[in-house]
């Protein structure tokens, strides 16, 4: 169990020692322990007093921030001393100076002046000032502009000048006159200068409503409106219309379904456009065409041939003509497909783009469209799409790296591309 009393027994050698302690119950660091009661003594290195009433221990007072009141006997100080005034309850205890024990006036050399942003000092009595004396009178700031070193005095009320005392030099200022001042040719001159200081006199127009005039560059707009006017204009007698920029084609698109697409040239009724030449027109016909006129005329021949049995039938009875004519506007007419023919050749190629539409490839008939692939190694997005690539950049499906599209088309030269930054690749596989 604890020992909570005061003072503790120690064991020594078979004897006992009563130790002076205090059982300290709270307190930083010795909460519920016991706390010993010393003799403080001081000294040098040879001798050691111990501290009595006769011998009190030295104390020295110091202080970083806080101030350190002092009571009691006399004591030296050494340094600076700040002293301030113990306030009472109601805060109206005061510190009296004086210049001697009875209370007599404190002498003062130098300057005497009010607290800063506080009151002025005030002063009792007379008080003479005397040039001749030496005593120097000025402002509280700021400099004469002539020694550089005393400040004018204000003076409230203004000061007459006199010619006989008083010079006035004006540099750099205007000067006001109240009530005006004729100007006479012979002896005044004025000179109007623009904005910039030169000769040129910036001026606004205004209509009678305050609206102001425009400009186009240096030509003024000029509008007339509620009249009739006759213009002679020269023109010249061949014209024509030049690209914005050398080289370049002059490119025609039409306004509906987006900036850039074609313009959609169609005969009558949306058929074709009938063409008339007066020379013939050479014409590319793909694949092998044949026309066999003998197969023709024997299906006509006689009887016995195709075309005429058939011919012959429906004449007897033509009920079924209205019966697949209403299927085949229903779309009831069932195709039987024995065979599907196969593509007999591949189209197949990996090319680079930049930010530019370009056709993928210049030519290449295709009967099952063509499969294209983003490059893996791509570090952008790749558009494909038609012709209006070209000029609508969103025009385009985006093709992340890697990824792929199927597209059914009978011609490769249909398909563009383009790359969102950089240089990337497409693969395209056709057939």
């Amino acid at each position: 169990m604890p020992d909570t009393a005061s003072n503790i027994i120690i064991d020594i050698s078979g004897n006992t020692a009563n130790m002076a302690t205090d059982f300290a119950s709270a307190g930083a660091g010795v909460t519920f322990a016991h706390v010993p009661i010393q003799k403080i003594a001081f000294g040098d290195d040879s001798i050691t007093k111990r501290v009595t009433e006769a011998n009190p221990l030295p104390v020295t007072l110091q202080s970083y921030q806080n101030l350190v009141g002092v009571t009691g006997i006399l004591m030296g100080v050494s340094g600076h001393v700040q002293i301030k005034n113990p306030h009472d309850t109601y805060g109206k205890n005061f510190l009296k100076v004086a210049g001697t024990t009875s209370g007599g006036l404190i002498g003062v050399t130098g300057y005497i002046q009010g607290m800063t942003n506080g009151y002025p000092l005030g002063i009792s009595g007379t008080v003479s000032i005397n040039e001749s004396s030496g005593l120097l009178v000025h402002g509280v700031s700021g400099t004469d502009g002539i020694t550089g070193i005393n400040a004018p005095v204000t003076i409230t009320g203004g000061r007459r000048l006199n010619y006989l005392t008083d010079t006035i030099k004006i540099q750099d200022s205007v000067v006001g006159i109240s009530g005006g001042r004729n100007l006479l040719a012979s002896t005044d001159s004025i000179s109007v200068l623009g904005y910039n200081q030169a000769n040129q006199v910036a001026a606004q127009l205004f209509s009678n409503d305050g609206t102001t005039a425009g400009f186009s560059g240096d030509a003024l707009k000029v509008a007339v409106t509620n009249t009739a006017f006759t213009a002679t204009v020269n023109v010249s007698s061949t014209h024509g219309v030049t690209n914005d920029a050398a080289g370049n084609g002059l490119m025609v698109q039409g306004m509906s379904g987006g900036i850039g697409n074609p313009v959609i040239v169609r005969g009558e009724q949306g058929g074709s456009v009938p063409i008339t030449t007066s020379s013939p027109i050479s014409a590319n016909i793909n694949n092998l065409v044949s026309i066999d006129d003998t197969d023709i005329l024997n299906s006509l021949e006689n009887s016995g041939k195709p075309i005429v049995n058939n011919l012959s039938g429906i004449k007897q009875d033509s009920t079924n003509i209205p019966l697949i004519r209403n299927d085949l506007s229903s779309g009831k007419v069932r195709v039987t497909v024995s065979e599907i023919e196969q593509p007999n050749s591949l189209i197949a190629g990996t090319k680079s783009f930049n930010t530019t539409a370009q056709v993928v490839r210049g030519s290449g008939v295709l009967k099952d469209g063509v499969k294209v692939k983003a490059s893996v190694d791509n570090t952008d997005v790749i558009f494909v799409g038609g012709f209006s690539l070209t000029n609508r950049p969103d025009q385009g499906m985006p093709l992340e790296p890697g990824e792929s599209c199927y597209i059914s088309i009978n011609n490769i030269s249909v398909l563009y591309a383009r790359a969102a930054s950089g240089n990337q690749s497409l693969h395209y596989l056709g057939s």
